[in-house]
């Protein structure tokens, strides 16, 4: 069986699988045309709590 594939974030260089958003960041696309796909908190913001 053959190690699944990886590539690096184009924000924020951690490991990622291939066509997926990043974990760390939320980012998807290229570097340039990319967008957050999950919004991450600011430092300003407290975390939102589940009902």
């Amino acid at each position: 069986m053959a190690t699944p594939a990886s590539s690096v974030c184009p924000n924020c260089q951690t490991a990622k699988m291939p066509h997926r958003i990043c974990g760390s960041c939320g980012w998807y696309g290229p570097a340039k045309e990319g967008r957050v796909v999950i919004p991450q908190p600011t430092e300003n913001e407290a975390p939102a709590e589940k009902a």
